[in-house]
């Protein structure tokens, strides 16, 4: 009879979807499992009964199909529209923390290329993302690939591109500006790409019962992706709305004479006198008979002088050209100084050093 319900070579779930579903049939399904337990043994027969809780073994680590799994797109970017009050945006690696030793592992590797540029007119960048007045673009990209995968583990990385595009028309000071806000976007997509591809789609893979199942995992592949993708969108948008400002006030820095700057803003006159004075100073004294007492009184201004400039000073001075000649200056001389300071007297060359390198602009994240 056990060979008439179960001939060899069927399978399990053949055999019991091949009974009636009735009462009557119970005796016939038990005779089937008790067939098929001493054939192929409870192991088996339980992995096909309950495949989710199945308690994984060394056999269970042979290689699984890795087709179909993965996510690829590149987003629609957002563009730097000249010195207007608009939005725009643009988009480094890494792996994920290593886990406990525990099943099942994910282990995702996060690859930010270097963003390709391309220089083309001003004209020809609104033209082809449908909009006026476009200096800049940013068009991000991402590409989920899982490399290998067993029932416990599963290998991914995550590639992020970026393609920034900017205005030929921009050279100089002008195009650095327009430049530093662009990176800007590549360091914000590389933080919400760890975030997502990397921590949040880790810790959901890891929560899975076992690797086995694909569609469980492209489903998580998916929420990944569309979480970054909005997450990009939305704080690209806001990274816009709050640099734009500092954007045209630096763009008005660049092209304006050092000392009409300073005839608008007596902050800036006392920040300019300030790091004069401690460029003359330096100059002119003997390194080997440093006097730290008179050091002091060039050193300090500089920082009380920083102290009082305004946000929108500090806009206008970061890529005015004379001024970045000062401020470099400056910055020589104190890293000439250090074997002549005490560290215990006075003069804090650090302190002068930091001070002197908020002038340079960074990108946010």
């Amino acid at each position: 009879m056990e060979s008439e319900l179960a001939p060899v070579g069927g399978e399990l779930p053949e055999l019991l979807n091949g009974l009636p579903d009735h009462a009557t049939a119970r005796p016939l399904r038990q005779q089937a499992l008790l067939h098929l337990q001493k054939q192929r043994g409870n192991g088996y027969v339980q992995r096909h009964l309950h495949p989710e809780d199945v308690q994984l073994t060394e056999e269970d680590e042979t290689p699984l199909p890795t087709e179909g799994l993965g996510a690829q797109e590149e987003l629609e970017g957002h563009g730097d529209q000249g010195q207007q009050t608009v939005v725009q945006r643009e988009g480094g690696g890494g792996a994920a923390p290593a886990a406990a030793p525990a099943s099942p592992t994910a282990n995702i590797t996060l690859t930010v290329n270097a963003p390709t540029i391309v220089r083309s007119p001003e004209a020809d960048i609104s033209a082809s993302h449908g909009a006026e007045n476009i200096a800049g673009w940013c068009t991000p990209a991402y590409n989920v690939s899982v490399t290998s995968r067993t029932a416990t583990t599963i290998g991914m990385t995550v590639t992020l591109s970026f393609t920034i595009e900017l205005a030929s028309e921009y050279t100089g000071d002008r195009l650095a500006i327009l430049s530093d806000h662009e990176n800007g976007h590549v360091r914000l997509g590389e933080r919400l790409a760890r975030q997502h591809f990397v921590t949040d789609l880790q810790t959901n893979l890891q929560a899975l019962p076992n690797f086995s199942a694909a569609p469980s995992i492209q489903g998580h592949i998916v929420t990944a992706a569309n979480g970054f993708t909005t997450a990009e969108a939305a704080e690209s948008a806001a990274y816009d709305a709050a640099d734009y400002p500092r954007m045209r006030e630096a763009y008005f820095g660049a092209r304006t004479p050092l000392a009409d700057l300073a005839a608008a803003s007596a902050a800036i006159q006392r920040m300019i006198d300030a790091l004069q004075a401690f460029n003359s100073y330096v100059t002119n004294m003997d390194a080997l008979d440093t006097d730290e007492s008179a050091l002091e009184n060039v050193t300090h201004p500089i920082i009380q002088a920083r102290t009082a400039l305004s946000q929108v000073d500090v806009s206008r001075l970061q890529y005015n050209p004379e001024f970045k000649t000062l401020v470099a200056t400056s910055q020589n001389y104190v890293n000439g100084m250090k074997d002549h300071v005490s560290e215990t007297g006075g003069v804090n060359l650090n302190e002068i050093e930091m001070t002197l390198a908020t002038f340079t602009w960074g990108p946010p994240g």
